[in-house]
């Protein structure tokens, strides 16, 4: 690989676990895991880099420097489309997270990116995209979405994050509270975690909307990406450095003792 490696995703679609990776010299590679080589590779149509990756099923789902989505199919290994709106690079693509079988929610894919939007678009019929969410000032870095409860999550560079109704676009409620740019944002059951420039992870309670419990000092410069997978949580680094810690002891404030 030539430059940065800017996203990577492990998909569970077929026999063996693959590891998608999008990167600076505007490729997206599939990485067999049992062998530990590429078996496959696509190239972004402008030669633009790819700074983000999502999967679902047999798809693949990446966004450009120049704004573009592409999708692609894991089995064939083809291009299925090319989506066009954004006005700039798209630094976050997400298909949703509470489908676990094949139904009509699997056919939706929001991202975002550097023209402040979030746009949802209908995978059967994307030659444009089926809602334009408008409400943030600055780069969209991550987003999540949860059809079966019709929310989108969007954390950005603005300090805030966005609740939106899926069914009308409208924003529900913005959460405030991160100093710096939010750079990551994921769903843990009714809260969501999120996590940014200002080395903070936070933890929201979705349905009361407002910070519940905040974890500081994890590390000494910006933390770029947060992962949950069960109860681990792994928080990367501008310090060169992952810290993984269990999420929910992690989520308790520590006790005091009276003396």
């Amino acid at each position: 690989m030539n430059g940065s490696v800017n996203a990577v995703k492990i998909s569970d679609h077929g026999v063996h676990p693959l590891l998608l990776s999008a990167s600076d010299d505007a490729i997206v590679r599939i990485w067999n895991l049992a062998r530990f080589e590429v078996q496959g590779k696509y190239t972004a149509p402008t030669k633009a880099a790819f700074k983000c990756i999502s999967s679902k099923f047999d798809q693949i789902a990446s966004g450009s420097e120049s704004g573009l989505v592409c999708l692609w199919n894991i089995e064939t290994q083809k291009m299925i489309n090319v989506m066009k709106g954004h006005r700039k690079g798209v630094w976050a693509v997400g298909y949703d997270t509470s489908i676990r079988c094949c139904d009509d929610s699997a056919n939706i894919l929001i991202s975002g990116g550097d023209d402040h939007d979030c746009r949802l678009w209908d995978l059967r019929s994307p030659s444009e995209s089926a809602m334009l969410l408008k409400a943030h000032q600055n780069t969209i870095s991550s987003l999540q979405l949860h059809v079966q409860r019709n929310i989108i999550m969007t954390a950005s560079s603005d300090l805030t994050i966005k609740q939106w109704d899926l069914r009308t676009g409208e924003v529900v409620h913005t959460y405030s509270g991160h100093t710096r740019p939010v750079m990551s944002v994921q769903f843990y059951g009714d809260r969501m975690i999120s996590t940014g420039f200002d080395m903070n992870v936070k933890i929201w309670s979705i349905q009361q909307k407002k910070e519940i419990h905040s974890i500081a000092d994890l590390h000494s410069q910006p933390i770029r990406c947060l992962k949950l997978q069960g109860d681990v949580m792994a928080c990367g680094s501008y310090d060169a450095t992952i810290s993984i810690l269990n999420f929910l002891s992690a989520e308790r404030p520590p006790s005091s003792s009276n003396s």
